[in-house]
């Protein structure tokens, strides 16, 4: 993306990683020398209601530190994008995985990539549960936010040494072409 502030949303429930893929993505801009916020909400149950992840990566000091409004949305599930849909631009991305917010595929935006994040994590890296690594991923590529180097070196930053799944699971993502 060529704009000097790009406003991230992630978002999906409570359990799924959006934090964990928010507070990556902040650092791999941070790694490149970018201004960065990162905030997050979820419910007081932690697993299974919304929650969303948000960061905003600038050229320029960040005045406001929260997305009102998001250039770039990731759906990870549909009870989160039927909580925050209605934050992204009509201009803006939206990258949502085609199996658990397959509802997203309904939405008209400028830009819409959907990946079978999911099934990628299942048989690609037989861990479901990085799924969230797959997506944002995909969502690098997509949107050229950071590179992936960067993002690489976020993951490495965060997971120290148990990295090897969660790297793999980023590549896949940044690799798949639907």
């Amino acid at each position: 993306m060529k704009a000097s502030t790009t406003r991230i949303r992630i978002v999906g429930v409570g359990g799924q990683g959006v934090i964990r893929a928010s507070t990556t993505l902040a650092i791999a801009a941070l790694i490149e020398g970018f201004e960065v916020s990162q905030s997050q909400a979820y419910g007081a149950e932690v697993t299974g209601t919304p929650s969303l992840g948000d960061v905003i990566i600038s050229r320029k000091p960040i005045r406001f530190p929260y997305v009102e409004t998001a250039d770039v949305m990731v759906s990870l599930h549909n009870i989160g994008w039927k909580r925050y849909k209605d934050t992204l631009r009509d201009d803006g991305v939206l990258i949502y995985d085609s199996v658990l917010s397959d509802e997203a595929s309904n939405h008209t935006v400028k830009y819409k990539y959907s990946i079978p994040a999911v099934k990628i994590a299942e048989e690609h890296i037989e861990d479901k549960m990085s799924f969230n690594m797959v997506i944002l991923g995909y969502m690098v590529k997509c949107t050229n936010v950071v590179s992936l180097d960067s993002l690489i070196k976020a993951v490495r930053h965060i997971f120290g040494g148990d990295n090897v799944k969660v790297e793999k699971a980023v590549i896949s993502g940044y690799e798949y072409v639907p």
